[in-house]
Order: structure tokens, then C-alpha cells, then sequence
């Protein structure tokens, strides 16, 4: 990410963990956003339950959800350890392959059932799904990247 020009007020300064402080399965975390649409921040506590082989990936379990993707991941000290991206990628998947699916078979034609389409009808059940459904595990980037180029660029850490 890069700013266009410095922000005029700083709020509150958020500090990225450092690598000793690097998340260990286990470790409880803190996230906020605003899931499904909520009309106020909401945070949720986690816990660390895996890494993908890079360790690049953070997986949480917790409930992440649409609206929670670009909040920080902090650690128990309140250090930023990750960005959360996504949740869990299996019934997302699944439900979007059935939606290709539906689509596929809706450009062959469609039948109407007391002037219902039942594709369309199931298209918007799935859509409603995907967007509601939480499986209870998410994802989040890890800083390690910012905190390598932070460190190849110190004078970013300037004001």
C-alpha cells in the first residue's frame, strides 16, 4: 500500500510485531471490522491454529467474515502480526463451483415452475450463503513482509 500523501492526524499508532514476537499455534489474536454489514466495529478474539509452508498464511479460527479482510491481526501484546484477507476457502469454493455450475446450465435454457426460475431461485440461497455462512476459520497475511522492506527502508520510519 502506498499513501498519496501523509496522513494529517495520526489516531493511534498500531506496532508491528516483531519477528521474536512472530504468532505460534496457539497464541490468541485480536481483529476487528465490520462483518456482514454490522453497523458499528466489532472485534473478535482467535486463536492461531496453523500456517501454510511459507508462513506467509496465518490460519485463525475464528470467525471471519466479508467486512473483516483488511483489519489487523494483533498479537496479546497488541503488536500487528497479520492482515486479515479471507476465511475459510472450502464452502466458498464449493459454493462458488455450484454457481459456475448453475450458470452453465442456465445458458442451455431454464424452466419455470410457477413462474420460478428453481436455478435462480438456488443461485440466491448460495449467494445468500456465501455471504452469511462462517465456518469458525480465516486467514491473514503475515507482516514478516512488511517488516523485511520496513527494515530495507528505514527511512520510511521517519514521522
Amino acid at each position: 500500500m502506498k499513501l498519496k500523501s501523509k496522513p494529517k492526524k495520526i489516531v493511534f499508532i498500531v506496532s508491528i510485531a516483531s519477528e521474536s514476537d512472530a504468532p505460534q499455534v496457539g497464541d490468541e489474536v485480536v481483529f476487528s471490522g465490520y462483518p456482514l454489514a454490522t453497523p458499528g466495529m466489532v472485534t473478535h478474539r482467535g486463536m492461531v491454529s496453523g500456517f501454510d509452508d511459507s508462513k506467509s498464511l496465518i490460519f485463525v479460527q475464528a470467525s471471519i467474515n466479508k467486512g473483516n479482510a483488511g483489519g489487523a491481526l494483533l498479537n496479546s501484546q497488541g503488536h500487528v502480526v497479520g492482515i486479515v484477507s479471507m476465511r475459510e476457502g472450502g464452502i466458498s469454493q464449493g459454493l462458488n463451483d455450484l454457481t459456475v455450475y448453475i450458470d452453465n446450465i442456465a445458458s442451455q435454457g431454464n424452466v419455470r415452475i410457477m413462474d420460478v426460475d428453481p436455478l435462480q431461485a438456488t443461485k440466491a440461497i448460495i449467494q445468500t450463503l456465501d455471504k452469511y455462512i462462517s465456518t469458525g476459520i480465516g486467514y491473514a497475511r503475515s507482516i514478516k513482509f512488511a517488516r523485511e522492506y520496513l527494515g530495507k527502508n528505514k527511512e520510511l520510519l521517519n514521522d
